[in-house]
């Protein structure tokens, strides 16, 4: 199993991770994940690695973030025909409007070589509110454009403390 960076992948973490750094210099945080798979009670996978990098970063009321996330998984040969390798490009956006109300917009594409998930892009937006130190609030939906099949999803959550 070898992990390589694809083109598009180099591009993007190079452009955002410039911008970042541009708007956010005392606010930039860079992180680096590697996580090692093991899927002994798995009927179709037998191992994989995880790589993940990102990049966050804060300006006054904006806090943007960007992951790149590149897994891939040694399979049995049958039942799949091959092993499985997902690469994963996410952006997140979230305006404070204040200090009980965050506004959040989230992009996530998906490439995938087995699953029908495969070019997939995933959409939300959301709200959340802290109506005060007990109580927060939160709104979030979810729109998924896959080629062959759409998903929308609603989540609201309440908290207490």
């Amino acid at each position: 199993m070898n992990f390589t960076l694809k083109p598009l992948a180099k591009t993007l973490i190079l452009i955002v991770v410039s911008t970042v750094y541009i708007f956010a210099i005392d606010n930039l945080k860079l992180t680096t994940q590697i996580e090692y798979l093991d899927f002994s009670n798995s009927e179709q996978k037998k191992n994989g690695k995880r790589y993940i990098i990102g990049a966050s970063g804060k300006e006054n009321n904006h806090l943007f973030g960007v992951q790149y996330e590149s897994t891939q998984t040694d399979t049995k040969q049958p039942p799949l025909p091959e092993d499985l390798e997902v690469d994963k490009y996410a952006f997140q956006y979230t305006y404070l409007w204040d200090d009980s109300l965050l506004i959040h917009g989230r992009y996530l594409h998906i490439e995938d070589n087995l699953a029908p998930t495969d070019e997939g892009d995933i959409f939300g937006i959301g709200v959340d509110y802290e109506l005060n130190q007990r109580y927060k609030y939160g709104l979030r939906t979810y729109m998924s454009d896959y080629p062959d099949f759409n998903v929308y999803q609603t989540d609201l959550t309440a908290m207490s403390r």
